[in-house]
């Protein structure tokens, strides 16, 4: 079955004369075969196949990789260390030896699985070191190298690039749950996961607890009328976004022309932490991570886009063909 991406991806393609032909059922993955004047380019899990690369897609997939590469475009990014577990069960004087003296009480930590490429695995906020044992825990059996970041504060900004070229920016808005007096958090949340994609799902973590704890409530307090309790950070899936292509910055988009020539590849994301979109981000911003998968529907649904993103989508698969 495609995804609503694949799927607006095809009625944009059927409606602008290219041949679609459906291979999700044939692949049992989401795939669709696109066809003009004797051209074609699968789409397969949100990625153009026809511009990846081993080189581009270890860069956008290996986050120690993606840092390399972008200290050497002279891209700001976090300060960081990766190591590895060797043992699935670690205790926490055997992690604090581990992490050592780049773990400070009190500072706030990303932790991140180093070869991740959707966010799965992901947790931010961490102030303590139990916190980051517990998410350890949660993902011993998935993960076993991780990159840990000193966690900027600030907007939650993604670039999208197509065809080369930077197409949109977006700031992205924390997930926030809406109580109805009846239900507790922790119902709220199985209700949301019932429905939302695995990416989005909420994970009882480091990272969710630590914004409960932030907030004052318990996953077994029944949330009231009106009250919203976030349960994720910004641009960890489910959340909100805002259109700011006009005010971000001209050096994104030369990062953009750079990332996406040093990749190959047609489309690409680039997420950021900023104080502001408009800033130097020389100055302001870090690189988080690249993807070559990008939710580029995110983008067209974004508060205040005129773009049609498909459209960019379609012509950079198929750009020797006007349509």
């Amino acid at each position: 079955m495609v995804s609503p991406q694949q799927q607006r991806l095809m009625d944009a393609a059927t409606k602008a004369g290219i041949a679609v032909e459906d291979l999700s059922a044939a692949w049992s993955q989401d795939a669709v075969l696109y066809s003009l004047n004797g051209s074609t380019e699968v789409v397969f899990e949100g990625a153009m196949l026809g511009s990846s690369s081993y080189l581009g897609a270890t860069i956008c997939q290996d986050l120690p990789i993606t840092r390399t590469y972008a200290k050497q475009f002279g891209i700001p990014t976090p300060d960081s260390i990766v190591f590895k577990l060797e043992t699935e069960n670690v205790s926490q004087a055997q992690l604090k030896e581990i992490v050592g003296g780049f773990w400070v009480q009190g500072e706030r930590y990303a932790c991140i699985p180093a070869f991740s490429t959707d966010g799965h695995g992901a947790s931010m906020q961490l102030t303590d070191l139990t916190d980051l044992e517990l998410h350890l825990d949660n993902y011993v059996s998935e993960y076993a190298t991780w990159v840990l970041e000193r966690q900027k504060e600030g907007q939650d900004f993604q670039v999208l690039v197509v065809g080369g070229q930077v197409v949109a920016g977006i700031v992205r808005s924390a997930l926030r749950l809406a109580g109805d007096g009846i239900r507790t958090l922790e119902e709220l949340i199985d209700t949301y996961n019932e429905t939302a994609p695995e990416a989005e799902k909420v994970t009882i973590d480091g990272e969710t607890r630590q914004l409960l704890r932030e907030q004052n409530i318990f996953l077994s307090e029944v949330v009231p009328v009106g009250v919203r309790v976030q349960v994720k950070n910004p641009g960890a899936g489910g959340s909100g976004s805002k259109d700011e292509t006009a005010a971000m910055h001209a050096t994104y988009h030369k990062w953009g022309t750079t990332i996406a020539k040093a990749t190959g590849l047609k489309v690409l994301s680039m997420n950021f932490k900023c104080d502001s979109v408009g800033s130097d981000p020389q100055a302001q911003a870090q690189l988080l991570s690249l993807s070559a998968k990008p939710d580029w529907l995110v983008f067209e649904q974004a508060e205040g886009n005129s773009k049609d993103i498909a459209k960019l989508m379609l012509k950079a698969m198929f750009p020797e063909n006007p349509f």
